[in-house]
């Protein structure tokens, strides 16, 4: 889901989001976005903060009171550090700033991703220290997973694009090791 009132932004955003393999939800009204939210959305919200109406940082509380899992990050052109505290605080997943660059949506809906995997899995990000290391030890004895998860691990720590990794490796590839990631998670 992405909401913003700027239609250059939105549009962008969406056609970016959805050329790397993503369904976009596009809302130009906070109040439009939380009528089609459900407890069981299946996905992130991307939202500006400074819109009319419902502004980000209230979209992102009453999401929370729909779905308290439900990642949300937070997008202004006019932040500043108390602002990006206020909102992590809030329970923010990221805080991102504009120009935001389409890579970097893309990266964070790809971590999105991932982290949605292993809480689906019972594990929370939090519970693994927030980064790949834990899937990493999890499958340490598979040397063709340990080497993938490393390569997304660089790609994501140095911004390098993630989606030319994907395709790099290829789709069988990355099945096999998403399938042995969550037979490990499933065996936890």
């Amino acid at each position: 889901m992405l909401i913003d009132d700027e239609e250059h932004i939105r549009v962008a955003a969406s056609q970016a989001l959805d050329l790397a393999g993503y369904r976009v939800h596009a809302f130009d009204r906070g109040e439009r976005a939380l009528a089609a939210l459900t407890a069981d959305w299946p996905g992130a919200v991307i939202s500006d903060i400074r819109m009319p109406g419902i502004d980000g940082m209230q979209f992102l509380q009453r999401a929370g009171m729909i779905d308290p899992d439900l990642p949300v990050i937070l997008i202004t052109g006019h932040g500043d550090v108390s602002m990006a505290v206020e909102a992590m605080r809030a329970g923010a997943y990221d805080f991102l700033e504009k120009p935001c660059p389409p890579q970097r949506l893309i990266e964070v809906a790809a971590t999105v991703e991932l982290d949605a995997l292993l809480i689906e899995r019972g594990v929370r990000v939090s519970a693994l220290g927030g980064s790949l290391a834990r899937a990493v030890t999890l499958v340490e004895s598979d040397a063709e997973t340990v080497t993938v998860l490393d390569l997304f691990r660089f790609a994501y720590e140095t911004h390098h694009d993630v989606q030319q990794l994907r395709r790099f490796l290829g789709a069988p590839i990355a099945e096999r090791v998403r399938a042995k990631i969550e037979q490990k998670l499933a065996n936890l």
